[in-house]
């Protein structure tokens, strides 16, 4: 476990080294590790957010994916019942 977090703690130090001198950070993005921490800001219609519980919510999905939207999608139904739950 600690050699896991060590080496997230390095690929973020990377990350922001790269970025101190002067890199993009789509350039730099390239130093993280896949279990690096990112951030989504998605802006979509409704229709949209439902093609996009279906395909990431759903038990085939990536189970990263699956870890951010099934609670995202409970958030959706219960402000908007009559359109997410039948998802």
């Amino acid at each position: 476990a600690w050699i896991w977090f060590n080496a997230m703690l390095q690929s973020e130090h990377n990350y922001h080294s790269l970025i101190y001198e002067g890199w993009k950070p789509e350039r730099a993005r390239g130093t993280l590790v896949n279990d690096a921490k990112t951030e989504l800001v998605i802006t979509a219609s409704l229709e949209e957010w439902r093609h996009i519980f279906r395909q990431r919510a759903d038990t085939h999905a990536d189970e990263s994916m699956q870890w951010i939207m099934v609670p995202l999608l409970a958030s959706f139904q219960k402000k908007i019942p009559i359109l997410f739950d039948d998802l």
